[in-house]
């Protein structure tokens, strides 16, 4: 007959490399996946101020249209002073050139303002532009690294899934009771079922063992459990 220490502590052993061989694929997985997450939305982030910057130099140039065109008017407005002969005419249109003028100092002062948030604008997007391209460059190596990484993880889980079949299948026909109740305690101790004792001590909670419990173990005829953290002991040989 098989030994069921040795099948169960082989199986423990299996099932541990096999949890922390999944959780790392997982954060090798999670790690890729917000990476995308985050350089798409610094993606989107830098289109909105592209966009921004857009709208920006469609409303300055209106504004130099406008500015332009009000311009124009004065120009006419002045040539025709030379024209008129009413003198109250005269002070009417001068005032008219003088408001003008003064309301396109405004115009002109909000355009150079609006063109230095532009320029602003547009500094910022070059930066953020350049900062995003080489981030995506890098993630292209990392995602391909960890791609690979995820590869060789799921060909070394699925040799050790073979591996927890075969032992599982030999506990189950040995003692199909116990290997129910190692997945029970596993589930309950973190994938910690099996422990060994040393000098009358459990090794999974390092509580001090009854006497009895201790030489049952020794005698290896009889599955036992510490009473304190309901592991199922063995004797360490170390």
């Amino acid at each position: 007959m098989e030994d069921w220490v040795g099948l169960l502590r082989n199986l423990q052993e299996v099932d541990i490399t096999v949890d922390r061989l999944t959780q790392t694929r997982e954060e090798l997985s999670q790690a890729v996946t917000s990476k995308e997450i985050q350089l798409k939305e610094e993606g989107l982030a830098i289109n909105n101020l592209r966009e921004k910057a857009l709208q920006m130099e469609k409303d300055r140039k209106t504004k130099e249209e406008e500015l332009k065109h009000d311009e124009e008017v004065i120009k006419k407005w002045e040539a025709r002073l030379k024209d008129v002969k009413n003198h109250r005419e005269y002070q009417v249109l001068i005032r008219e050139v003088a408001l003008a003028k003064k309301d396109n100092a405004v115009k002109e002062d909000d355009i150079l303002k609006s063109l230095e948030e532009e320029e602003k604008i547009k500094k910022e997007l070059k930066e953020k532009e350049e900062i995003h391209t080489g981030l995506q460059a890098t993630y292209v190596n990392e995602k391909a690294d960890a791609l690979g990484k995820i590869a060789e993880i799921e060909k070394e889980i699925a040799q050790k899934t073979v591996q927890q079949k075969d032992f599982r299948n030999r506990l189950d026909s040995l003692n199909a009771g116990l290997l129910k109740e190692y997945d029970r305690i596993k589930k309950r101790r973190n994938g910690l079922a099996l422990v060994g004792t040393s000098k009358g001590v459990c090794l999974g909670c390092h509580m001090n063992l009854p006497p009895q419990v201790v030489n049952k173990i020794m005698g290896n005829d009889e599955i036992m459990k510490c009473p304190s953290c309901q592991r199922i002991l063995y004797l360490n040989s170390g």
